[in-house]
């Protein structure tokens, strides 16, 4: 499935990982992005009491940020929650953006705050 971020980089979740995109955002910052896909918790920050989440996947990630498939329309600015689905370490982000996929599905970016990721999925790749 193409992926088509904001920054202007085009890439295919299938180029494998020796793959890393880099983004080069409006504030001058150069990130990878590994085309990392693993089973997500997703979840907005306003429903977290009433334990609403969707199982979901992301199409990749970077040591700030990820890129998640979700069912349903975000807004940018809205507050998320994501988790990996074998970890308890749930990171918070913004909502950068949110495409339409197709009828029913979005691609949500998602900018974390605070802290980098440390989920063990990710600690098999590095960013240097």
């Amino acid at each position: 499935m193409p992926q088509n971020q904001r920054s202007g980089v085009t890439a295919s979740a299938s180029q494998g990982t020796g793959y890393a995109q880099v983004s080069h955002s409006l504030d001058g910052r150069m990130e990878k992005r590994l085309p990392i896909i693993f089973v997500v918790r997703l979840s907005r920050m306003r429903d977290l009491a009433s334990k609403e989440e969707e199982r979901t996947y992301t199409d990749n990630i970077s040591a700030h940020g990820v890129r998640v498939f979700s069912r349903g329309l975000w807004q940018p600015g809205e507050q998320a929650e994501v988790k990996p689905l074998n970890e308890e370490s749930p990171m918070h982000g913004e909502v950068v953006y949110c495409h339409r996929v197709d009828s029913d599905h979005f691609c949500i970016g998602l900018k974390f705050q605070g802290r980098p990721v440390t989920w063990a999925t990710l600690q098999r790749y590095t960013y240097r």
